[in-house]
């Protein structure tokens, strides 16, 4: 069995890298691009930009918890326009 030891695993990630399988990590990246990508489309529903940013940013604990907060109460772009095409005669 080979030995785990050597420069590159100094490092805490360099030690994940070795001793999780590569089959689990790209799990995990699936898992958090696919994640990103429901986030992105949530806010381009609610009518926000297609900033790519809010699907990462969603994923950072404390962003997260503001993120959900902008989005209960914050008015949304739709409703804007929503509420300004009922005011036109």
């Amino acid at each position: 069995m080979q030995e785990l030891s050597g420069p590159h695993l100094e490092s805490g990630f360099g030690l994940i890298l070795a001793t999780v399988p590569s089959g689990f990590l790209l799990f995990l990246v699936v898992v958090l691009l696919t994640s990103i990508a429901i986030w992105m489309v949530v806010f381009c529903k609610a009518g926000f930009s297609k900033w790519w940013g809010w699907g990462l940013l969603m994923h950072v604990p404390l962003f997260s918890l503001i993120g959900l907060y902008f989005l209960l109460f914050r008015e949304w772009p739709i409703q804007r326009e929503v509420k300004d095409l009922r005011r036109e005669p």
